[in-house]
């Protein structure tokens, strides 16, 4: 019982998160989209660098997005490197917020 309600809480402040993001959209020059991605579309080399592919982002001509040296990310609101939180984490979807224009993932979060 407790597991279902944490996992329910961490959905809300999933939604919450994505919810802000549009916001934030708005008025950041060039903008950014928030969305969902499953864990094995994500790809990280070692050099730290990576694509997410079968971005579900319904305003975006795109679904390929890029990890960069820049990105940021995740887990349980701790900060690492992408590649360390894809191999900490132990969630199955990750929120991913993104520029429109350059295609850059700015941040990669992981709700455990």
């Amino acid at each position: 019982m407790i597991k279902q309600i944490l996992l329910f809480l961490a959905s809300m402040m999933l939604v919450s998160s994505l919810a802000l993001a549009e916001e934030d959209a708005l008025e950041e020059p060039g903008g950014f989209e928030a969305a969902e991605a499953h864990r094995s579309t994500i790809r990280i080399n070692v050099d730290g660098t990576g694509v997410i592919t079968r971005i579900a982002c319904e305003i975006c001509d795109f679904t390929v997005v890029n990890i960069t040296k820049n990105s940021a990310a995740y887990v349980g609101g701790k900060p690492m490197t992408p590649a360390e939180a894809l191999q900490k984490s132990k969630g199955k979807v990750a929120m991913v917020k993104f520029t429109l224009d350059t295609k850059e993932v700015l941040e990669l979060r992981f709700y455990n």
